[in-house]
């Protein structure tokens, strides 16, 4: 605004009446008010220009909409040029006859505004015109005639043989821009059709956006911080009592003689704020460190007790009843939003239901998803979903709330800036076909795998053995576990090792009350145990599959590639020299013990009586040799006894 209102100061008559001059020929009842906006890069004393004829256009990051509906929240900043009621009639000139008119408030504005912005890509214009009443009852060439503006920017201050475009709203609401290119001049402006002008009967304010493109104005393509470049507007102002404008409103500016310009600076800064935040229109994806809201009493209520979380291969993962996944600082660019995009898998046999909301969860949702059976829960089943949406420009924050008890998973979300391409819609590729016969795989998931006993993961398995290959050394057992659900209930599950025949077995079902509460009953869970103990050298292949009611072999798309290493060759035996064990001397035979006798013979011990024992031949040699000492001393003593009876 402070362009204008500096700009105004002076007022170059000849140019003024020449075009009111020219104007008048349409009719004596005619009233104009003219505003040149100019930007210059100095001050030129010799033409009377005030220093704010010489402004600056701050560069933003967030280029505005265009949409014709003035909003601050956009970046504008504060206005370049700036005029009401106190310094309008200060600037204004009539030709002759028709000063009255600058006294008539039903014909003067009472304010005007004026916005400029700019990016690598285009300068961005709005104009605020608070006007008791807009009337234009012309279109197309003839839209000049009642209240408009009148364009003119070009590259250099002397370029007469510019282009001229005529802007404004009929009566009826619509918005024309129509081009009156002159020979050798600026190239056509390309981008007239997206300009709008939209009228607040409330306020009494008309705004006007339009926007230009480097490459349309610029014959290099592209302008730089601190370059300038040149922009000349008409304010043409008209009503039912003065259908074509003679009163000019004529700011200074810089002129070559002939018209009066602004001369724009392209800045380093910007009064807009910078947004930063990742873009809507790419992949907003979910993360490791991702946000989660889980609501502490629906953990059973699609989520199998766990709260919800990030899970690789899947990206959320345990969602249930009210628990929210939260994207912070979305940048929707200058345009908005007016669709979104999830990439969902559902692998439950109900719908999942979402509602997505901006900024806060209040009121009701900013739109809905209704998501059916995908095939499975892994991103590998995930399919493009897209709901209407209306999404203001600037950073807001996204907030996706899972409204049923039937869980989910999506990896990433997108938004469809308003008025770019649509969306390309890809739909799930499974990996290989899901059915056999009529009978389709519905959902499935592939927890462990084990290693010769040994966990190797728990959870996503094929996430995990796509970036760990089993590979590098002898196996004797692989063993997978997970579970599935078909179009029949499931009778048993079957394995094929290099395509060999099934081996197919119930054994194979293992309960799994936490799928079948949460996808069906008739889901069925797998462990399945495989010797490879056997398997040559190099890479092989199983496959899993679950049994149908018709002992169809249905595909569970489990694939577990692995590579066996050669048995590694058993050592010899060596046999250690046995120890020799301590040998055992059999103990002398124990003389036989000759109890006392009455009348025994000198020569001869008495014979043991019948049935004395005999001395066991197993008892050890200390026990003999205890033995045959008390038998020695008993002789010894007994002959001791006998002679002394001699």
């Amino acid at each position: 605004m402070s362009c204008l209102q500096n700009g105004l100061a002076a007022v170059f008559k000849n140019t003024a009446l020449n075009e009111r001059r020219i104007l008048m020929r349409k009719t004596v009842s005619a009233v104009l008010l003219t505003a040149v906006l100019a930007l210059c890069l100095s001050v030129l004393a010799s033409a009377g220009a005030l220093s704010l004829a010489d402004v600056t256009a701050g560069k933003t990051d967030s280029p505005p909409v265009i949409d014709g509906v003035f909003d601050p929240q956009e970046g504008w900043g504060d206005p370049i040029v700036h005029h009401d009621t106190s310094d309008l009639k200060e600037y204004a000139e009539t030709d002759p006859g028709f000063e009255n008119l600058i006294d008539d408030p039903a014909l003067m504005i009472s304010n005007l505004d004026v916005y400029m912005k700019w990016d690598d890509t285009a300068f961005y214009y709005c104009a605020t015109v608070t006007d008791p009443e807009h009337f234009n009852p012309e279109m197309d060439a003839a839209i000049w005639r009642g209240d408009s503006i009148i364009f003119h920017v070009v590259s250099v201050p002397n370029d007469d043989s510019r282009a001229r475009i005529l802007f404004g709203m009929d009566n009826d609401g619509d918005t024309w821009a129509y081009q009156e290119t002159m020979e050798d001049g600026t190239p056509e402006t390309s981008t007239t059709d997206k300009w709008k002008i939209t009228r607040n009967e409330d306020s009494k304010v008309t705004a006007y956006e339009a926007y230009f493109l480097w490459e349309d104005i610029i014959p290099a393509g592209k302008l730089s911080a601190g370059e300038p470049f040149y922009l000349r507007d008409l304010f043409l102002l008209a009503n039912k009592d003065h259908a074509e404008p003679v009163v000019a409103v004529v700011p200074e500016g810089y002129t070559n003689g002939t018209r009066n310009y602004y001369r724009i600076t392209l800045g380093e800064g910007s009064a807009a704020a910078v947004l930063e935040g990742q873009s809507a229109f790419e992949d907003v994806m979910v993360t490791e460190d991702q946000e989660f809201y889980d609501d502490p009493d629906t953990l059973y209520e699609g989520g199998s007790g766990q709260p919800i979380q990030f899970v690789a291969g899947y990206g959320v993962g345990y969602s249930s009843l009210n628990d929210q996944v939260i994207f912070r600082d979305i940048n929707f660019g200058s345009k908005g939003a007016d669709k979104m995009l999830i990439n969902f898998s559902n692998g439950g046999a109900d719908d999942t239901t979402l509602a997505i909301y901006i900024d806060e969860k209040a009121g009701d949702p900013d739109a809905t998803f209704t998501i059916p059976n995908t095939g499975g829960w892994e991103a590998t089943w995930a399919e493009d979903f897209i709901a209407d949406i209306n999404v203001k420009p600037g950073l807001h924050d996204v907030i996706i709330e899972f409204t049923n008890s039937n869980s989910g998973s999506f990896y990433y979300i997108r938004f469809h800036e308003i008025g770019a391409p649509d969306f390309d819609v890809k739909p799930a590729e499974p990996e290989t076909p899901a059915e056999t016969g009529g009978t389709k795989l519905l959902s499935k998931s592939w927890d462990n795998i084990y290693i010769d006993y040994e966990q190797m993961v728990n959870g996503s398995a094929n996430v995990w053995l796509a970036d760990n290959p089993i590979e590098g050394s002898y196996i004797e057992t692989l063993e997978a576990r997970g579970w599935a659900y078909i179009s029949t209930p499931i009778t048993a599950f079957a394995y094929t090792v290099d395509g060999s025949d099934p081996v197919k077995s119930e054994d194979f079902i293992v309960d799994r009350p936490d799928v079948k509460s949460a996808i069906s009953e008739e889901a069925e869970g797998f462990d399945i145990e495989i010797d490879v103990s056997a398997l040559s050298a190099g890479d092989h292949l199983i496959k899993i599959f679950a049994v149908s009611t018709a002992d169809e072999l249905i595909d569970t798309t489990f694939d577990l590639p692995f590579s066996q290493e050669e048995k590694p060759a058993e050592e010899p035996k060596t046999e250690e020299p046995k120890a020799e064990e301590p040998k055992t001397e059999e103990p002398a035979a124990e003389p036989e013990p000759e109890p006392a006798v009455e009348e025994p013979k000198a020569e001869q011990p008495a014979e043991a009586p019948a049935g004395t024992p005999k001395a066991d031949e197993k008892k050890s040699g200390c026990g003999s040799f205890l033995g045959g000492g008390l038998i020695v001393m008993t002789a010894v003593l007994g002959a001791a006894w006998i002679a002394k009876r001699k």
